[in-house]
């Protein structure tokens, strides 16, 4: 594994030099051809947008900065997620100061920026450890959604069925705080080839996955095979710190999707990121737990007066990922 960390004074500095540590620094390298990014299982394309960066995963380089098999959109939904600035202010202020942990066995990536002091954005990309996927199991998130064409990443307060929407957490389908899951498939921002059902990523499929919920609530009954995680831990989270001791607890994220008849499977583990809670600690806290070292940051900005981050655009509660660290 490897830790980088620096300053960028503006987007297309900040995605030259994630560029660079990745081909150059990083031990076992990615290939850059263009805007592609590609090494082994893992191929995504990262373009400079101008207010923010877009991130669409494929199914390979064609060469000449293009990427084949890309996500498909459906409808006037693209499947791109997008790095880039929630709340106020609406742009995000340069100079940014970037954290990447990156990692091979299985390929992870993961690439942190904070601004205007304590936001936070997130874009990351890899491929699942997890055997018997019909397809490579290349996965990729941003903080933004932008799987509506009448969606911009500028617009950080949308209403999806009267829930703002600002920033679901990685592979949640949730609130900024990844507290609940959401009951529509639009504010996706997580994307995941698993090749199970005749479908190739989720959240473009035919509409295998199922969830038992009141009629009232489809939430993602009949709509596109989404993949998540929250689910499973959703109530464990709220579980956190743990209450006997104020010690800290680090959740692992399986990545499952739904499947016909109430079937669910795992497709993903991401081995070097956890899900937790900053109650007794702050943002950019390293944790050592079991010997193994990790580095924390909220999926917006900390806010202990509203620890679950509801209907909020501004921050995301004490919720938190921790990635795994090797710096000092």
């Amino acid at each position: 594994m490897a830790y980088f960390t620096g300053s960028a004074t503006s987007f297309a500095d900040l995605l030259t030099k994630f560029k660079n540590h990745l081909s150059v620094d990083f031990v076992t390298p990615y290939t850059i051809d263009g805007d592609v990014i590609y090494k082994d299982n893992v191929f995504v394309k990262i373009t400079d947008e101008t207010t923010h960066l877009s991130i669409i995963g494929g199914t390979g380089s064609a060469g000449g900065g293009a990427l084949s098999g890309e996500a498909p959109a459906t409808g006037t939904r693209a499947r791109n997620a997008s790095l880039g600035p929630i709340g106020t202010p609406t742009s995000l202020q340069f100079p940014v100061v970037y954290f990447i942990h990156v990692f091979a066995s299985p390929d992870e990536c993961y690439l942190i920026v904070r601004d205007d002091t304590t936001r936070y954005s997130h874009l990351s990309f890899g491929a699942s450890p997890v055997d018997g996927l019909p397809t490579n199991g290349n996965w990729y998130h941003a903080n933004l959604c932008s799987s509506l064409a009448s969606v911009t990443v500028a617009d950080t307060r949308t209403v999806y069925n009267t829930v703002v929407e600002a920033s679901p957490m990685m592979f949640c389908g949730a609130l900024p705080s990844g507290g609940r899951p959401s009951s529509t498939s639009a504010a996706n921002n997580s994307y995941f080839r698993y090749g199970l059902d005749g479908n190739s990523w989720s959240n473009c499929g035919t509409g295998v996955g199922t969830e038992a919920a009141p009629a009232t609530d489809p939430l993602w009954v009949d709509t596109e095979s989404v993949a998540r995680s929250m689910l499973s831990i959703d109530h464990l989270i709220d579980q956190i710190p743990n209450t006997y001791n104020d010690q800290i607890i680090l959740l692992p994220q399986f990545i499952s999707v739904y499947r016909g008849s109430s079937a669910i499977s795992i497709v993903g583990n991401l081995q070097h990121m956890r899900y937790t809670r900053l109650t007794n600690n702050n943002a950019e806290d390293v944790v050592i737990v079991g010997g193994d070292k990790w580095k924390l940051y909220p999926p917006l900005k900390k806010s202990f007066t509203n620890p679950d981050g509801l209907n909020s655009d501004t921050a995301s509660g004490t919720y938190a990922y921790a990635f795994r660290y090797d710096g000092v």
